[in-house]
């Protein structure tokens, strides 16, 4: 839950009921199909989601390896890579953008100490000369500046070198106002390579990568060196995925390049490139949303949508005091803040696919990144959804905190205008004697993920446990939690998932 949105987010309080015969005794503030007995197969994939599945995955994503999952950290795109991988092995179908399961977007992370904000880190390639669309490569994803490169933009056609050739060695006339694609050779590339290749005429230089297996750029990786002492050449190393797409541009490939089948000096067709670094004011980094569906069934109604969804991240080691409660750079764990809610995403879809659970609408379940920053991944979202048009999203349900304060008590935030979600949701929870308690919530509607789609107007409402004394603090730790309340909540929100998705009325 964000500190600077200070979102506590309702909590579901404990299931404990005999799901074969689901109580009837207990009245539904409205008539709505929660009224219904629920079919064998739902009363089946319910009694799945289990205490013990739920501690693992908590115990998972709040432990030390993920340092408190902070967007744009190595940590943070760990604890993204396991979601996928548990969406995967669940089978939802990926929901992302090109067949994965990720919508990447850009965050602005940390503030340097020289300079005033750097938006201009690019690079930019047209097959052409006269082309006037360029095939851009992002910050991070696919390059990440030299710590001695100058910071300023450079344009010029694109040349081949290998540094494993002595550098008095390159002909000059071949090089003259180029930006460089630069196999790195042995050594290193330092500032007094550089110096050398800037009096042969090269104005940028590209490192190439053949490592595939290479791990990815990470925001801790920005070169901190200072302006005063940059070599005059914009550098950059790039990633082996953009290394190979923009040598396939051209006609070429990683491979080739590094079994030495192009000339060094050669200009490769008549490309151009733009490459501009700019180190100082901001870094920035790469969020990542993780989207998995599961298609309805209905040929109408499936090309509408539910969302569940619950933020991954958090703060991880807080170095700005009105991100923590706690210590500044102690590794800030998260366990309730939002491993729980994460957790229950992760075990509500598990239900559903496990016992082939059918729903009219399709289902999207959603592990939002950057809440913490401002509930970027819910506005990225909102704004260019991968599955399908925002309009076609008939209501979302967010979950964030559903670990701590008793088994039966919970918080709900609401809107009254979304009275057909609100009375769907106390129906179902009524089966179960949970209560919903709204006091006091409608000050939190704008500080969780669900925010977003309120804005785009769609029904949502949100399910949060409440503030403790651990929250955003480095004690907020596994052994605080409870796997019954997780597991009791993932099955509440399993039941609203399902019947939202069958729902015949309105949201609103």
């Amino acid at each position: 839950m964000t500190r600077a949105l200070l979102l506590p987010l309702l909590l579901l309080a404990p299931i404990s009921w005999l799901v074969a015969t689901l109580p009837a005794t207990l009245p539904s503030p409205v008539a709505t199909a929660s009224d219904k007995d629920w079919p064998r197969e739902v009363k089946k994939a319910f009694k799945t989601i289990k205490e013990k599945e739920c501690l693992n995955h908590v115990k998972i994503l709040a432990s030390e390896q993920y340092e408190g999952r902070a967007c744009g950290s190595e940590g943070g795109r760990k604890a993204g890579e396991y979601v996928a991988a548990r969406f995967r092995e669940i089978g939802l179908e990926p929901g992302g953008v090109d067949g994965t399961y990720f919508q990447p977007f850009s965050v602005r992370l940390l503030k340097m100490k020289e300079g005033p904000l750097a938006l201009t880190n690019r690079i930019s390639f047209y097959r052409k000369p006269t082309d006037t669309k360029a095939i851009e490569f992002d910050l991070i994803d696919d390059f990440l500046p030299h710590a001695d490169s100058s910071d300023r933009a450079v344009a010029g056609s694109l040349s081949f070198i290998n540094l494993a050739t002595p550098i008095e060695a390159l002909d000059p006339a071949a090089l003259q106002d180029t930006v460089a694609l630069a196999l790195p050779g042995e050594t290193e590339i330092t500032k007094e390579t550089l110096i050398a290749l800037s009096k042969l005429g090269v104005r940028g230089l590209m490192v190439l990568e053949s490592d595939k297996k290479k791990p990815p750029f990470a925001a801790q990786q920005w070169p901190a060196g200072k302006r005063e002492e940059a070599a005059p050449v914009v550098t950059v190393y790039l990633t082996y995925k953009s290394s190979d797409k923009l040598l396939k541009k051209v006609g070429s490939s990683v491979t080739k390049a590094f079994a030495g089948t192009v000339p060094s000096e050669k200009k490769l067709k008549a490309a151009r490139v733009e490459l501009e670094v700019a180190r100082k004011g901001y870094m920035y980094g790469r969020g990542r949303n993780v989207i998995g569906m599961i298609p309805g069934t209905d040929p109408t109604l499936r090309e509408e949508c539910i969302v569940i969804g619950a933020h991954y991240d958090h703060v991880g080691r807080p170095r700005d005091r009105r991100m923590t409660k706690g210590k500044l750079g102690e590794i800030h764990n998260g366990a309730d803040d939002n491993a729980s809610g994460t957790t229950g995403l992760i075990e509500l879809a598990e239900a559903m696919l496990s016992n082939d659970i059918k729903t009219k609408r399709t289902i999207v379940l959603i592990a939002f990144d950057a809440e913490e920053l401002g509930l970027l991944g819910s506005k990225y979202y909102v704004a260019d959804p991968p599955v399908m048009p925002i309009k076609k999203t008939m209501a979302m349900i967010n979950m964030d905190m559903i670990s701590r304060n008793g088994d039966r008590d919970m918080k709900i935030g609401k809107k009254e205008e979304f009275a057909g979600l609100n009375d769907l949701v106390h129906g179902v929870a009524a089966h179960f004697n949970i209560k919903l308690d709204p006091t006091d919530m409608q000050q939190y509607m704008n500080r969780s993920d669900q925010a977003a789609f309120i804005d785009a107007g769609v029904p949502a409402v949100f399910l949060y446990g409440g503030d403790h004394p651990e929250y955003h603090t480095e004690r907020d730790d596994v052994e605080l939690i409870s796997p019954k309340k997780i597991a009791n909540i993932a099955r509440l929100m399993f039941l609203c998932a399902y019947e939202c998705a069958n729902h015949d009325g309105t949201f609103k």
